[in-house]
């Protein structure tokens, strides 16, 4: 009788387990086959280049490291976020980076996937923005991953006015599991509000502040998003994870991890590939540079100034 028992519950052990995974496999191949589905044209050189023609663009562009590590195989990798200066003295901010305890804490989850020992924090972008915190009148996501979005929720416990978040249809509509704990970071911050970008795409011009724009690109996550910023005749791009390197952009080398472009984060390497030979051949032009957010040595050599805070005549520090 015992062993009549035991084999009942053994066989139902297996057949939960064999439910659970293809729970799984299903939920991973949806997730590729739906990310596949958001494929929209890039733009022109031509609409791209005629932001450099636009009046009262930013003045400057800089990046905060909010945190960092050193991985044996990449190099140093940063989580950054990008401040724009106009000469009316309001601020843009491009992601957001993490704060010391959100960044601790995704080491803790994350540590797997790189050969580091640590991971260092640099302070929130809230506080190395300092007295300009109360300067940024915009706010937009390359996409909506942890390591992109919880430094929000610091920046909220120093505004009490809500602060634009401006993002594609794509980045508002369409979730996935990759997204949805980043997605509620975003959510709970108190200080945001939500703007969807309108227009018939593929770029879309970010009301307000003249010489930003925007491109849906998908590939790494539902929501990605490359910024295209004119600076004082420069076009900076602002492209997120679309490759974690500036050398495997330039070589259209795919990311190494297969474990983590299948299951962890599924991509869609086909448009990732279209998007890197797009990237890189845009990079090649002198009026280009294409920054990617975490290649620390990239930022340091190809990128632009790390952000120094500057001294408000209000501020009496």
């Amino acid at each position: 009788m015992m062993n009549v028992n035991r084999k009942i519950i053994i066989r139902g052990f297996i057949l939960a387990l064999l439910f659970v995974m293809s729970a799984v496999v299903s939920v991973v191949i949806y997730t590729h086959w739906s990310i596949r589905q958001l494929i929209t044209p890039m733009p022109s050189n031509e609409v791209l280049f005629d932001l450099l023609d636009v009046e009262g663009g930013p003045t400057s562009i800089n990046y905060i490291v909010t945190a960092s590590l050193q991985d044996r195989l990449r190099g140093e990798i940063v989580f950054p976020a990008f401040v724009l200066r106009w000469a009316d003295g309001r601020r843009f901010v491009i992601d957001m980076g993490m704060d010391d305890r959100g960044a601790k804490y995704f080491y803790e989850k994350m540590a797997w996937q790189y050969e580091s020992d640590d991971i260092k924090v640099h302070g929130s972008v809230a506080k190395q923005l300092g007295a300009e915190a109360s300067l940024v009148a915009g706010l937009g996501f390359t996409h909506l991953h942890e390591d992109h979005v919880q430094g929000v929720q610091r920046y909220c416990q120093l505004k009490s006015a809500k602060l634009p978040l401006f993002q594609t249809p794509q980045q508002t509509e369409e979730r996935n599991y990759t997204t949805g704990f980043g997605a509620a970071f975003v959510e709970d911050a108190d200080c945001v509000s939500p703007k969807v970008l309108t227009g018939a795409g593929p770029l879309y011009s970010v009301p307000g502040f003249p010489g930003l724009a925007v491109v849906p690109v998908a590939g790494h996550s539902p929501g990605s998003t490359v910024f295209v910023v004119a600076v004082e005749g420069k076009l900076w791009i602002v492209a997120g994870d679309i490759s974690w390197t500036r050398q495997s952009m330039l070589t259209n080398q795919p990311k190494q991890v297969s474990l983590f472009r299948s299951l962890i984060i599924p991509e869609d390497e086909t448009r990732l590939v279209e998007l890197r030979q797009w990237l890189a051949k845009l990079d090649s032009n002198d009026l280009v540079k294409v920054l990617l957010c975490h290649d620390g040595l990239a930022l340091q050599v190809n990128g632009p100034p790390v952000f120094k805070p500057t001294v408000l005549k209000n501020d009496s520090r």
